[in-house]
């Protein structure tokens, strides 16, 4: 039964797997891996590497450091899209910047700010689409070519309270406020398309028409955490709330 259940699981690991770089919908790309210490743990929350067990994204974990600490961690990537190199995606993230600082024995405050979504793509339709003239409202064949634009995302800003109420129990607090805007933009370039005597065919703009969607978003959440720990042993529950995502949709159109 347990060789079948690790069977499923990896199938479905390879069939459903994609690159989130590529991602063309939605808020963007989403920005998960924002503490190094945690990566070799599978990019665990609520653990870490360190020799503290401290971990940014758990905040029923901060009271451990009586030092205060400036936090800053950022990512870089590079996908190449074939074998010569010449398509490639390449990506820099700042992930998570944060200032912990102790409040008293076994307290610590700690504030925010982390990128949660983003997107920055440029699609661009690398073959003209024609119209013939028996269907061209100006009785002409016409070209036109659509470029569509992704840009923007979700940012967090956070504070987090930790405190550890007794031997070997600890509580943990965040706060936080999601906000940002994103840009979904479309050109569509028309062509006359004109034969000359030798035959070649030339392609001179006519018109340009865009559509723009403006979103704003706002939303705001709280993570509560208990955490119990036991010389080697430490086993945490977190309890997480958040409030409807309130999108703002400004569209504009020059057609």
């Amino acid at each position: 039964m347990i060789k079948k259940i690790i069977y499923i699981i990896l199938i479905c690991s390879v069939v459903f797997s994609q690159s989130s770089l590529l991602s063309l919908s939605g808020f963007g790309e989403k920005i998960e891996s924002n503490d190094a210490a945690s990566i070799s743990l599978g990019d665990s929350k609520f653990f870490a590497g360190n020799s503290f067990s401290i971990s940014k994204n758990s905040p029923s974990s901060l009271w451990k450091s009586n030092l205060a600490n400036l936090y800053i961690t950022g990512s870089m990537s590079k996908i190449n899209m074939n074998d010569n190199n010449l398509d490639e995606i390449k990506e820099n993230h700042l992930q998570i910047i944060s200032f912990t600082f102790p409040i008293g024995e076994f307290k610590a405050l700690s504030f925010g700010f982390s990128p949660m979504y983003r997107g920055n793509t440029t699609v661009v339709e690398q073959d003209l689409n024609f119209i013939g003239a028996d269907q061209s409202p100006t009785n002409y064949p016409i070209a036109y070519r659509t470029t569509y634009d992704f840009t923007g995302g979700i940012s967090e800003l956070f504070g987090m309270c930790s405190m550890k109420i007794s031997k070997e129990i600890s509580i943990g607090l965040r706060l936080s406020k999601l906000f940002g805007n994103s840009n979904h933009r479309y050109v569509l370039q028309s062509y006359n398309v004109e034969t000359e005597e030798d035959e070649t065919v030339s392609y001179d703009v006519f018109d340009t028409s865009f559509g723009d969607f403006k979103q704003r978003y706002s939303s705001n959440s709280y993570k509560i955490e208990l955490r119990y720990f036991k010389q080697n042993f430490e086993a945490v529950a977190s309890y997480l709330k958040s409030s409807s995502l309130k999108i703002k949709l400004t569209p504009e159109y020059d057609l």
